[in-house]
């Protein structure tokens, strides 16, 4: 499921990045890769700020529809 769909305090982990090579290294170089866990700390529809490794990285809607992701309970 896209991240998108989720709401703040969503704990997440990343099933799969998708968009072209460029969109994928760069999102590589922020830490989100396969496996990565983190929580949407905040959503205010046009960006994201997701609490990783206790550091907190902001994204926009465009990047937060490329990652794929699973809840965890």
């Amino acid at each position: 499921m896209l991240l998108t769909f989720f709401d703040e305090g969503s704990e997440l982990e990343i099933e799969d990045i998708k968009g072209k090579e460029d969109i994928r290294k760069h999102l590589a170089s922020l830490g989100f890769i396969k496996g990565q866990r983190f929580k949407i700390y905040k959503k205010d529809g046009d960006n994201f700020i997701l609490l990783k490794d206790s550091s907190r990285i902001a994204i926009s809607f465009d990047l937060a529809r490329r990652i794929h992701v699973k809840e965890i309970r």
